[in-house]
C-alpha cells in the first residue's frame, strides 16, 4: 500500500505540475471586410408657376416684376426628382425693403392655399403624404393677394421679396407620421 500512495502522490504531483506549465492555445483568422453604410440621396425640386395670360401655367421666368394688381398668381409645388420617396415641408416668407431699411411684409398679404394635404405647423406648411420619386405634389398655393393700400400707405415705394423654403427628408426608415418625422434640418 506504501508504493500505490507513492505512485498516487507522484501522479498528482505530475497533474499539478503539468496544470501549472501548460498552456492553451486558440487559432484566429483574420477576414478584411469593408463595411458599407449607405443613405439616400434625396433631391427635391421646387416648382414656381404663375398662369400666362390665357390662363396656361408656366414657369416663373423672372426673379423680379411689377406689382400692378392686388392678386397675384403664384402656385408652389414640389417634385420628387430623386429615386427615393421622401416627407416635404415648406416656410414661406415676405420681407419688405423701403428707405428706412427691412420690414416683415407677412401682414400685408394673404395666401390663396389649394390643397388640404397641406397641413400648417409651427410656421411650416408639411405635405402630409410621402412624395414618391417622380411624382409632384398638388398645389400648395394658387395666388397671393397684398393688401396695397395698406402696404403704400405704410410702406411707399418698397420693393417685396417672396422666398420659400424648401426641406426634405427621407420617408423610408423614419416615422409614418410626416410630423414625427426626423432629420429636418436646422432653421438658417
Amino acid at each position: 500500500m506504501n508504493n500505490d500512495v507513492k505512485k498516487y502522490k507522484w501522479g498528482l504531483l505530475l497533474g499539478l505540475c503539468l496544470l501549472l506549465f501548460s498552456s492553451s492555445a486558440f487559432f484566429t483568422n483574420r477576414i478584411k471586410t469593408d463595411n458599407v453604410i449607405s443613405f439616400g440621396n434625396i433631391k427635391v425640386q421646387l416648382l414656381n408657376h404663375t398662369l400666362d395670360e390665357n390662363g396656361n401655367e408656366v414657369e416663373v421666368k423672372s426673379d423680379e416684376e411689377s406689382l400692378r394688381y392686388e392678386n397675384v398668381s403664384r402656385i408652389i409645388k414640389v417634385k420628387n426628382v430623386c429615386a427615393h420617396p421622401a416627407y416635404i415641408r415648406v416656410k414661406l416668407n415676405m420681407t419688405g425693403q423701403d428707405d428706412a431699411g427691412t420690414f416683415p411684409a407677412d401682414k400685408y398679404v394673404t395666401y390663396d392655399f389649394a390643397d388640404a394635404k397641406w397641413q400648417e405647423k409651427d410656421g411650416w406648411f408639411y405635405y402630409t403624404e410621402i412624395l414618391e420619386p417622380d411624382k409632384t405634389t398638388e398645389d400648395l398655393m394658387r395666388g397671393i393677394k397684398f393688401d396695397i393700400n395698406k402696404l403704400t400707405k405704410d410702406h411707399a415705394g418698397s420693393s417685396i421679396k417672396f422666398k420659400v423654403n424648401l426641406q426634405a427628408v427621407q420617408s423610408q426608415n423614419n416615422s409614418k407620421d410626416v410630423f414625427k418625422a426626423q432629420g429636418w434640418p436646422e432653421e438658417e
